[in-house]
C-alpha cells in the first residue's frame, strides 16, 4: 500500500493501463486519490473504533476524564 499522492497516481495510471481505461486529466487524479485517501481513513478508524472495548471507546471520546476521576470512582464504589 502506497501512502505517498506520487506513488498512489503512478499506481492508479498502471492500473488504468491494465483495465484499458481511457487516462483522464491530473485534476481528476488527484480528486480519485483524495477521495480513495477520505473512504479509506473512515473505514480504518471505524474498523479500529468498532474493535475498542467500551471502556477503552469512553476513554476516547471522553478524553478530559483523568485517571484521578477514575481513582476517586473506585475509592466510592
Amino acid at each position: 500500500m502506497e501512502l505517498r499522492d506520487e506513488q498512489l497516481r503512478e499506481a492508479l495510471l498502471v492500473r488504468y493501463r491494465a483495465e484499458r481505461i481511457e487516462l483522464t486529466t491530473p485534476g481528476r487524479i488527484d480528486r480519485l486519490i483524495s477521495s480513495a485517501r477520505a473512504t479509506f481513513e473512515d473505514q480504518f478508524c471505524k474498523r479500529t473504533v468498532s474493535r475498542l472495548s467500551e471502556l477503552s471507546g469512553d476513554r476516547l471520546n471522553n478524553p478530559g476524564r483523568g485517571r484521578c476521576d477514575r481513582l476517586c470512582e473506585r475509592a466510592d464504589g
